[in-house]
């Protein structure tokens, strides 16, 4: 066996067959679904806060396009300002419990480009359901 099989029958053994594995993923999927939640709150008051203006934007002749563009622009900084620290916050979380257990523990930047674009989808979508109200809006009924 090489040692690349090696690592691939680990790795599958410790993600698969333990529990420890189904912890991590489970903690994964629950950090996306609560993420999630979070921005569409935030996008969805900040929606709602911002109704008159986004009414007065569709009023004088902006497409609902653009300012459905406004919205998903927010949800794309709210992805961003999110993950710089937590990017920062993991890789401290990293290096602890790599001195702490002394296994070779360390955020690699594919896992980093990963964590991003799953932020990134997330908060897409996200800003996409906080955009149901802003699809919906007609000028006239709000003024």
């Amino acid at each position: 066996m090489t040692k690349a099989e090696f690592v691939a029958r680990e790795k599958a053994y410790w993600n698969g067959a333990t529990p420890i594995g189904f912890v991590f993923a489970f903690g994964a999927i629950m950090g996306l679904v609560v993420g999630a939640i979070i921005i569409y709150q935030i996008l969805f008051a900040d929606v709602s806060e911002h109704l008159r203006e986004y009414a007065t934007l569709r009023a004088i002749g902006y497409r609902s396009r653009f300012v459905s563009g406004i919205v998903m622009q927010q949800a794309a900084i709210l992805a961003v300002l999110g993950f710089i620290p937590g990017t920062a916050f993991a890789t401290f979380l990293y290096s602890t419990a790599a001195k702490a257990t002394l296994l070779p523990l360390y955020l690699t930047p594919e896992r980093t480009v990963t964590v991003f674009l799953m932020t990134l989808g997330t908060s897409m979508l996200s800003g996409f359901l906080a955009l149901r109200k802003v699809r919906r809006l007609d000028p006239a009924e709000v003024f």
